[in-house]
């Protein structure tokens, strides 16, 4: 659809610039199918020759405006809605699906593409759920779908093994667990981690300085304690071990699996670089941070004050791997829950400040 948008405004407002429109994720909290941001008009505008004459729109909001009139006669769109900086699309569901099934399979375009398409993303502090399974049918869907019309596809997982979540059910079975493990209760083993999760969740409302200790638990970490680490790899294990048998009961299969825990450092060096060349700063707290003022995303924290990284500073580290894992491949897919796309919008932002793709 997206292409297909690009040919509509390419024929019907400028073959020049319509290729340069940048196309993202509905913004957090916004409804549609598909957003335009307009920043790339914004650096580098056309004159006021390629529009017809008309005026040069000085503002997103303005280009907005002045493309929700241009896809009023698009087919493919159903309605368009401004949202800040960005043009909402609602695609038509007769023409999107009719596209849809009308594509051939084989089609040039995805010939030998190199894509990497990562889905599942398990925590290690629970047993699969229902959101996976969804993530897990697109995965295996989109993968086949793609490695049928030539291309050449990656399967990749993400493991999140690591950080504040995974230190509760670490704490809780390090002060409630007794000693006892799955083999003694007769839990599968990501079951019996996640009860301890949930345990942490209702002491943790009983005592308060249950949440302090869990920080202490994770810079504990970070510094390598030897008991801390032995606890977490145990606990891994039991959980890990208990996926292995949901996957292996679906059919569901990775090329390769990327842990938080081997990258989480990178991560750091990342945040430095970003540091150093003025796309992050320092905030007064010593977090590290980046400011998205103009395309108002607010402000992302990288690193905590404390120095402890957080989910966007593994997938800083995860994508720069993958990029290098897989030879710059054309394309990196995410199969994740539209509540994550502001996360993503941040994510690929940052990747594209810091230049490093």
């Amino acid at each position: 659809m997206q292409h297909l948008i690009t040919e509509f405004l390419t024929q019907n407002w400028s073959a020049d610039h319509a290729p340069k429109l940048q196309y993202a994720p509905v913004p957090k909290g916004k409804t549609g199918d598909l957003a335009i941001n307009f920043f790339s008009l914004l650096k580098s505008p056309p004159d006021k020759g390629d529009l017809g004459g008309s005026e040069v729109p000085s503002s997103p909001p303005a280009w907005a405006a002045y493309f929700a009139d241009i896809l009023k006669d698009c087919d493919l769109i159903e309605k368009t809605e401004a949202a800040g900086p960005y043009l909402n699309l609602f695609f038509s569901p007769t023409t999107f699906f009719a596209n849809v099934m009308e594509t051939p399979l084989a089609t040039e375009s995805l010939l030998n593409k190199n894509i990497v398409l990562e889905f599942s993303g398990p925590n290690t502090n629970k047993p699969l759920h229902l959101g996976h399974m969804r993530n897990h049918a697109l995965g295996i869907s989109v993968s086949n779908l793609l490695e049928a019309a030539g291309a050449k596809v990656h399967r990749v997982n993400i493991i999140n093994d690591r950080g504040v979540h995974i230190c509760k059910s670490m704490l809780a079975y390090q002060k409630f667990g007794n000693g006892e493990t799955p083999e003694s209760t007769g839990e599968k083993g990501d079951a019996f981690v996640g009860r301890y999760y949930v345990l942490f969740d209702q002491k943790s409302k009983e005592d308060e300085s249950l949440k302090d200790e869990i920080q202490d638990m994770l810079r504990a970490w970070e510094a390598g304690d030897p008991e801390i680490r032995q606890l977490w790899e145990t606990m891994n294990g039991w959980t890990l071990g208990g996926h292995a048998v949901t996957y292996q009961r679906q059919g569901v299969h990775f090329e390769k699996s990327y842990h938080e825990s081997d990258y989480y450092q990178n991560g750091k060096e990342i945040a430095e670089m970003g540091l150093e060349k003025g796309v992050f700063e320092r905030r007064d707290d010593e977090a590290i941070v980046i400011n998205f003022e103009d395309e108002q995303l607010g402000q992302k924290v990288i690193l905590r004050p404390d120095g402890t990284s957080i989910y966007l500073t593994q997938d800083l580290a995860v994508a720069v791997a993958r990029d290098q894992d897989y030879e710059h491949p054309d394309q990196l897919i995410y199969t994740v829950a539209s509540e994550q796309n502001y996360h993503f919008t941040v994510l690929f932002e940052c990747l594209d400040r810091l230049g490093v793709m």
